[in-house]
């Protein structure tokens, strides 16, 4: 197998940053007066991002920034970097993308549309039975040592391979935890917050009272201060939601999830697909109906015993990855029923 020895040289100029940007801009999880910022001179601040990347401080920075941790970095610095982060993100995926997307089989899809397609050209073929599943957690249960040796044996960077693996480790890919949490947690978060904005809370209060007696209406002052604190977390709500509970946050999210959808950005999802090109690779050997979107596949088969021997493959193909089935989401359904 041959290898692409340089997509760094890809990923570090400022025409691929700047077209990375605008492809990664609207997913971006900052506040906007951040985003307003960084894209305030953004030629300049890209060069320079191109220039770190070219002379390698840009990983250097990154590092020393993580693992420092010092309470003297507050959120807009790491907010900061979180969009440096996403571009460099988005090129490294525009440099592989291209590498890998040629070895991938058709069994792996992109969209759902393209699954249902797949699954009703298997029914016509006589198919009645349709075993679908997720893999449980498979964002944190990746091997990053296989994944490392996977895109090793396609492409041969000292500069790329350390970087991607340095994100790995410091989960800022493959990681639903958010990496970028202020270091001192609640306490710095809420000084900071509410540092920034107490002029903004009195400004609100001010007006609502100015409006009170423009109408005439007398507002007594608990009222005031509700609407004010209304106003304040909705021109907050980003920084607001960091404060809460992550209990009481996977909690609203839970039935919003999105299985397949594995981060916001592209290359996340390219380095699953990386790893289970293997899965893929041992299904259809096995002659199987089979078709898969990142974390979730689908295997058609004729009647229901079989269902159960495709599952059992399944399941002994992803323990060789390391991976598991989610048995609560996992089901054997007829096409009819």
């Amino acid at each position: 197998m041959g290898y692409c020895n340089f997509p760094y040289n890809q990923l570090r100029t400022p025409v691929n940053l700047m077209i990375a940007w605008r492809q990664a801009r609207q997913e971006i999880d900052v506040d906007d007066e951040t985003l307003f910022s960084f894209e305030y001179n953004l030629h300049p601040k890209l060069f320079d991002l191109a220039v770190r990347l070219n002379n390698g401080s840009y990983y250097s920075m990154t590092k020393q920034s993580h693992h420092n941790g010092t309470a003297t970095r507050d959120a807009q610095d790491i907010d900061i970097q979180k969009i440096e982060d996403a571009i460099v993100q988005q090129a490294v995926f525009n440099a592989l993308e291209p590498i890998f997307m040629q070895q991938f089989l058709d069994c792996s899809v992109f969209n759902c549309e393209m699954a249902d397609g797949r699954l009703r050209d298997y029914r016509n073929c006589g198919d009645e039975y349709v075993v679908e599943a997720e893999i449980a957690d498979c964002i944190r249960s990746l091997d990053h040592d296989l994944l490392m040796l996977l895109i090793g044996e396609r492409i041969e960077d000292e500069r790329l391979l350390p970087l991607i693996w340095f994100w790995l480790k410091t989960d800022r890919i493959l990681a639903n935890d958010n990496p970028y949490q202020v270091p001192s947690g609640y306490i710095e978060m809420t000084r900071n917050l509410l540092g920034r904005n107490v002029g903004l809370f009195a400004l609100a209060s001010m007006a609502i009272w100015v409006i009170s007696k423009w109408m005439r209406r007398p507002i007594n002052l608990k009222t005031i201060l509700l609407a004010a604190a209304a106003m304040f977390t909705a021109l907050n709500y980003k920084k607001v939601a960091r404060l809460l509970p992550r209990s009481l946050i996977e909690r609203f999210n839970h039935n919003n999830y999105q299985p397949g959808a594995v981060n916001c950005y592209p290359l996340p999802t390219l380095l699953v697909n990386i790893v289970l090109h293997e899965f893929d690779l041992a299904m259809t050997e096995a002659g199987l109906h089979f078709v898969r979107m990142v974390d979730r596949f689908a295997i058609t088969v004729r009647d229901e015993e079989s269902s159960d021997e495709v599952l059992g493959l399944a399941e002994r193909e992803l323990a060789r990855l390391g991976l598991r089935l989610n048995l609560s989401k996992t089901y054997i359904t007829r096409f009819d029923g």
